[in-house]
């Protein structure tokens, strides 16, 4: 039973590395395009971003000159859910 309850909460914190990347790449993706190095809709592009992690959008806003983008997924039946923040200020 401990085997099998590690085994589950290796793939659940497996998960939720996941979704954290998800959310990284689409706020990036949404920056990018927000600020004119990518073509399209900064929320539609980083709802396709998402997607690609199985995952998808919750939320995607400006936060000031930032994109600000929330994503979910379940896992054995729970819900999970990550934020990230991406600047598009060159520097």
């Amino acid at each position: 039973m401990t085997a099998i309850g590690l085994t589950a909460s290796t793939a659940a914190a497996l998960a939720r590395q996941n979704l954290n990347h998800a959310a990284d790449a689409s706020a990036l993706a949404a920056s990018d395009t927000r600020n004119g190095f990518s073509d399209g809709e900064p929320c539609a592009r980083a709802g396709s971003v998402a997607a690609a992690y199985d995952a998808r959008v919750t939320q995607c806003r400006p936060c000031g000159d930032d994109m600000c983008v929330e994503v979910s997924d379940t896992f054995l039946g729970l819900a999970f859910s990550a934020r990230a923040r991406a600047s598009g200020a060159i520097a």
